[in-house]
Formats: C-alpha cells, structure tokens, sequence
C-alpha cells in the first residue's frame, strides 16, 4: 500500500496529492485528542516523523476491506532508530519497533479521505508521554 511502502517509509510525500483528499481527515490515537486536518498538515507530520526516524520502514501485512464501504483495514507494523528530536520528546538514538491497525476511509475518487490510527507507541514515545504527564 502506497501510503505506507512509499509515502512513510520512503518520504515520498507529493504523493499525497494523488492518493489523499486535500482535506484528508486524520486521528492518531496517540498524539491527537481531535482529528487533524488537511493534506498539508499529513505531509508536515509525515516529514516531521521522518527527520525523527529517517531509517523508519512501514510493512503492511494485512488488508482487509469493509463489506459494503470504501473503506479499508490495514494492519502495519514499523521500526526505525530514533536519531532527531519529534515534538519536545529528545533523540534517545535507539531501534523501535511498533505496530498499528489504521482505517482508511476512501471518496469517490479513490482518495482517502480520513484515517482513524490505533497503534502501539513506540518505547521512546511511552517513555516522553508518562514524563509528560508527571509534570501537569
């Protein structure tokens, strides 16, 4: 699946333009309370997650299409090393490993349109979040 094999792991983020919906809706049940919107906001998070990870490589090892909808299950799994600081969370220069279940909502032209994220966060992720709940 190109949004995961191509856009996230190779960075080929113009891609987009052809398979998202310019105002693409996206919850990562990790990071966001509220959906973000917006094609653009996708690529910025998208780079932004990459300059953390730049070796992070996405497989996609399961699919599963929604009887009667445009919408799909993909089952993905991820690692990458951890070398640049994401959000206010430092480098920690280690390997992760992490997986999650997304569903892609299509529109009529093919394009996805919302992407509702549930994956596990990686260690490093964890690690920032509980000290980040500490400090409130």
């Amino acid at each position: 699946m190109q949004l995961y094999e191509v856009v996230w792991s190779q960075g080929k983020v113009l891609l987009l333009d052809k398979i998202m919906a310019e105002d693409h809706r996206q919850v990562d049940r990790v990071w966001q309370a509220t959906a973000g919107v917006g094609r653009k906001r996708m690529k910025r998070g998208i780079l932004a997650y990459r300059a953390a990870y730049p070796d992070i490589r996405f497989t996609v090892e399961a699919i599963s299409a929604v009887q009667d909808e445009d919408k799909v299950f993909v089952y993905w799994t991820a690692s990458g090393t951890n070398t640049g600081p994401i959000r206010e969370q430092p480098p920690s220069g280690k390997q992760v490993h992490f997986a999650g279940i997304s569903l892609l909502s299509f529109d009529s032209a093919a394009q996805i349109y919302e992407s509702l994220v549930f994956r596990q966060a990686p260690e490093d992720e964890i690690r920032y979040l509980i000290a980040a709940q500490g400090n409130m």
